[in-house]
């Protein structure tokens, strides 16, 4: 990662992958569904939501190292978009974690 937007990039990879793994709880009702019915994911949804986790918190201190600028990430084409995901992401860690 050399440059805020690829840490805006980096991010976009992971959120999806944590939105897949959210939706796949309940594919029927997707996120809000697997919330609002009480479900949980499985052991292993939730092994592998904390891999994803760890992985955002690294190019979190990535970032942080780099010493980046968030307003500087707000620059970056695709920046509203991976922070609506990033949102999702936050919703999921209620039935994952």
């Amino acid at each position: 990662l050399e440059t805020e937007c690829d840490v805006v990039d980096a991010m976009e990879i992971v959120m999806d992958e944590m939105i897949v793994l959210g939706e796949a709880v309940d594919p029927e009702e997707g996120v809000l569904g697997a919330i609002t019915y009480g479900f949980e994911g499985s052991k292993e949804q939730k092994k592998e939501y904390e891999s994803l986790q760890e992985i955002a918190n690294d190019i979190e201190k990535r970032m942080r190292k780099l010493e980046f600028d968030s307003d500087d990430l707000e620059d970056c084409t695709n920046y509203e978009i991976v922070d609506k995901k990033i949102k999702k992401a936050n919703i999921i860690r209620r039935i994952l974690n």
